[in-house]
């Protein structure tokens, strides 16, 4: 195998680029223009993502946009509450989002409180963070064809199908356009670049905490380069960004107190962390099943030493190499740092959470396939049967989730074959419970208020559908 050696004086196109007539189906070179790139990969992401447009609102949804009468208004104390939430605010003041509770109010002011308009505000992001992962492989010094597959590959993947079914999922796909786009204007040298760069880097910030990843992610691409001298002032610029985030969400919503003990951190790194790295490339590679609430591995100290061990070993045999597939692998790692703490304190991990490290995965595999030169016949045809059933593979995937998971009712139930998660338990007793059937409601409200015996919302739920069974007319009376 050709591992693709990145130096710091090439060019944009990748050394090892495509030569002859080959391609992903044979297309070679005649894929060069940029915008045709991007119209391929808009296409193919339709094809997997187009029926999230019929999809209604799911899950959280309901209470975030629905029922949330403040998003009708744009009164400067409404769009204020966005940026300083308070304990009646949807999310709460845990989360600090307030670019997200801007978007959803555009959105209602643009589309009503019709599902289908919102979910196109979730499907233009994920397009547009598409077009910029191939516009940083061509930074990283991809050929076209690899730029092109890598957008498409990203495009199609279904690791971000819950963000897409529940509108109100949109914070990780706001961050993550955001994010990317800070990278690649910090990637150029003009204080132009690196000002928008700036304001790039501290909306993402204003979408997820996930976007504390991109110093990290700048960091990557100025080694891979060989142009450390150069990172130093944009080292500076993102401390400075971090810095005035801090403040004004130290302004708005305090300090969050999460329940964690000097040690846990230390402890899950080493026994929790790799099995969840592990997890979550199984997920990337083949993504199935995808559910809502997806708990913690099981913690094995013996698995985590192991791997950190051969982590190490393979770094002083080959991590030192600046190659594509280190960067990947590092990008891949640092995608899932700022998740860190809410893994601890909350012992879940969403599938969706992978969406910043896919990248990472996607990249150097693209170049991969997409390196003719030193490779048979024999060799071009399998790497191309690998594009295409990949392509298929994760676009089935897609458009399979959506099919499984396309109601409230559906999703859950999906989620429970996988998960013993409280929330859904509850969520889809109230379905029942609306939908006139209080003995269903009971058989999922029992579990809930077994595990949370003290809810005071669980209990309410609880009694309602008791008292629901108790009035319900006997089907012998009624005859």
């Amino acid at each position: 195998m050709v591992h693709s050696e990145i130096h710091p004086q090439t060019s944009r196109r990748h050394p090892h680029q495509l030569t002859g007539d080959h391609g992903l189906l044979g297309l070679g070179n005649y894929l060069p223009d940029r915008w045709v790139s991007r119209l391929v990969v808009l296409v193919f992401i339709l094809l997997a993502y187009g029926p999230i447009l019929n999809v209604p609102f799911l899950f959280d949804d309901h209470e975030v946009i629905e029922r949330n009468e403040n998003l009708k208004h744009w009164s400067w104390q409404d769009v204020r509450d966005d940026f300083h939430p308070t304990a009646q605010s949807p999310w709460g003041q845990f989360y600090y989002r307030p670019l997200q509770m801007l978007s959803h109010r555009l959105d209602v002011t643009l589309y009503g409180l019709h599902p289908w308009g919102h979910h196109l505000t979730n499907l233009l992001l994920h397009i547009l963070a598409s077009w910029l992962v191939i516009e940083i492989g061509a930074v990283l010094g991809l050929s076209e064809m690899a730029c092109l597959l890598s957008g498409t590959f990203f495009g199609v993947h279904p690791i971000i199908i819950a963000e897409q079914l529940m509108v109100c999922g949109r914070p990780e796909l706001l961050s993550m356009v955001f994010s990317l786009a800070a990278v690649l204007l910090f990637s150029r040298k003009t204080r132009s670049a690196a000002l928008l760069g700036g304001l790039s880097f501290f909306a993402a910030l204003l979408s997820k905490e996930s976007a504390l990843s991109v110093p990290f992610f700048v960091g990557l691409v100025y080694w891979i380069r060989g142009d450390l001298k150069n990172l130093w002032p944009k080292i500076w610029a993102l401390a400075g960004v971090l810095g005035l985030y801090a403040a004004v969400r130290l302004q708005a919503v305090g300090v969050a107190h999460l329940p964690l003990t000097p040690l846990q951190i230390p402890i899950f790194l080493i026994v929790l962390f790799p099995r969840v790295l592990l997890c979550s490339l199984r997920l990337l590679v083949f993504p199935w099943p995808l559910y809502l609430y997806r708990f913690l591995p099981d913690p094995s100290i013996f698995l985590g030493i192991t791997i950190l061990i051969a982590v190490i070993v393979v770094w002083q045999r080959w991590l030192r190499s600046k190659t594509l597939w280190t960067f990947g692998l590092l990008w891949f790692i640092a995608g899932w740092i700022p998740k860190i703490t809410m893994m601890i304190s909350g012992r879940f991990m969403p599938d969706s959470w992978a969406y910043p490290s896919l990248p990472g995965l996607i990249w150097p595999l693209a170049s991969e396939l997409m390196s003719f030169s030193h490779d048979s016949a024999a060799q071009v045809r399998v790497k191309k049967m690998i594009s295409v059933g990949l392509l298929i593979l994760w676009t089935s995937s897609t458009r399979l989730n959506t099919a499984l998971r396309n109601t409230d009712q559906k999703n859950y139930e999906w989620s429970l074959q996988y998960t013993r998660s409280v929330p859904i338990y509850v969520n889809l007793g109230l379905i029942y419970l609306r939908a006139g059937h209080p003995d269903e409601a009971m058989s999922y409200f029992k579990p809930a208020l077994d595990a949370y015996p003290d809810d005071p919302t669980i209990q309410a739920a609880y009694n309602a559908a008791l008292k629901a069974l108790q009035t319900k007319p006997n089907p012998s009376e009624v005859q």
